[in-house]
């Protein structure tokens, strides 16, 4: 029998190699996808506690009032996987998309601040945070924290369709 020859040799000797790098270039591809899909959902709900900031109305006596009039209609749909909610000393606003949901409590915010955490270690949802302090006619002020909470699956879909789109590329 005669053996390979020297082309035939090389290609076999690639192959592993080029099957490698190319594991190794959609693994890296995939992770920077994932971070700009999170990146892009934070800015996404840092413009929602914006929406929320447009239409919340504080009285003389520090009570929270909500006009519901937000311009993305998930946030009146139960379920759709966005909710919001704002809290203020003993007050607690929540969206209609949250009704049937037990959202997870969430800390206080100082004004001015904002936190963002995402579903792990005990959270299960995607969450931005921002702190307003809200100053009332008698000079003092009324501090309020502002909550976007998302469901990871809105997420989990984007990736998912680029992921299996990037391996059958790939492959």
């Amino acid at each position: 029998m005669r053996s390979p020859s020297l082309r035939n040799r090389a290609v076999l000797a690639a192959a592993p190699v080029l099957a490698f790098a190319l594991g190794l270039v959609g693994m890296a591809v995939d992770e920077a996808n994932h971070s700009g899909a999170v990146s892009s959902l934070q800015m996404r709900m840092e413009s929602y506690v914006y929406t929320v900031l447009a239409v919340m109305e504080v009285d003389a006596a520090g009570r929270l009032g909500m006009d519901e009039a937000f311009p993305d209609p998930r946030l009146q749909q139960p379920g759709s996987g966005w909710y919001v909610q704002v809290q203020g000393g003993d007050q607690n606003w929540r969206s209609a998309s949250s009704l049937g949901i037990d959202l997870p409590g969430q800390a206080q915010v100082a004004a001015g601040e904002s936190a963002w955490a995402e579903p792990g270690e005990g959270r299960s949802l995607y969450t931005w945070q921002y702190g307003v302090g809200w100053q009332l006619a008698d000079g003092s002020i009324a501090p309020f924290t502002v909550s976007v909470m998302v469901e990871p699956a809105e997420l989990e879909q984007q990736t998912s369709a680029f992921r299996g789109s990037l391996w059958r590329s790939l492959g």
